[in-house]
């Protein structure tokens, strides 16, 4: 939100502009109340996407879609999803799949936020 309106995130000022949030594995209706609830409205200046993107040339996608769309910030949440991973403890895999995000963000000039969710099990 602070980036869609401009402001100030954890005391540091950001730049004010698009934001791109990818919500692989959310359900419409929670989001959309999510956002309500933390003052988001559709005068935000937010692209949502809600569902899965299983598709062999899904970073170069999101690539042309920033190019196109022009966010200053993309959220994708999750990582494991986007990246379909067969193994998240595979440094190779893993490593491979941060450099595309990192030529991506490299490339168009926008931040890229990638959020991990760690295993809530007992094995911690």
């Amino acid at each position: 939100m602070a980036v869609a309106r401009g402001g100030v995130f954890l005391g540091r000022d950001v730049k004010k502009g698009r934001v791109l949030y990818l919500a692989l594995e959310e359900q419409p209706e929670m989001l959309v109340a999510q956002f309500r609830k933390i003052g988001l409205t559709d005068d935000d200046n937010v692209l949502i996407h809600v569902g899965t993107v299983f598709h062999a040339e899904r970073f170069k996608q999101l690539e042309n879609f920033i190019k196109e769309t022009e966010p200053t910030l993309v959220v994708i949440d999750t990582m494991a999803l986007f990246s379909q991973f067969a193994d998240m403890n595979n440094y190779t895999e893993v490593n491979m799949a941060l450099t595309n995000y990192r030529t991506i963000a490299r490339n168009t000039g926008t931040h890229i936020v990638l959020i991990h969710h760690q295993n809530k099990g007992e094995n911690r």
